[in-house]
C-alpha cells in the first residue's frame, strides 16, 4: 500500500506544478482583467447615461445587454478561477497525506 500511494504521489506531482502555475498566472490576469472591466463598466455606464438623456431606448438597452454579458463572462472566469485553486487545493492534500 505504502508503494502505490508513493507511486501516486509522484505521478500527480508534475500536474500539482502545472496547476499551481496555471493558478498564478489566473491570479495575475484576473486583476488585470479587473482593471480593464472596471473602466469598461464606466464607459458603459457614461454610454448609457447619454443615451437616457438623448431617449434613445433602444440603444440603452442594447448597452445595458453589452454590460450583463460582459458581467457574465466575468462571472465565468472567477468560477474557472475558483475551480482551478479547488483543484490545487485537492492535489496538495493528496500529496501532503
Amino acid at each position: 500500500m505504502f508503494i502505490l500511494k508513493l507511486l501516486l504521489k509522484i505521478a500527480l506531482f508534475p500536474l500539482f506544478l502545472i496547476m499551481c502555475f496555471i493558478k498564478s498566472w489566473v491570479g495575475v490576469l484576473s486583476k488585470i482583467g479587473c482593471v480593464i472591466l472596471g473602466l469598461f463598466y464606466l464607459l458603459m455606464l457614461v454610454i448609457i447615461v447619454m443615451y437616457i438623456s438623448m431617449k434613445m431606448w433602444d440603444a440603452v438597452i442594447m448597452g445595458v445587454a453589452f454590460s450583463f454579458a460582459a458581467f457574465l463572462v466575468t462571472f465565468g472566469a472567477v468560477a474557472v478561477g475558483v475551480a482551478i485553486e479547488d483543484i490545487t487545493d485537492k492535489l496538495s492534500n493528496i500529496l501532503a497525506s
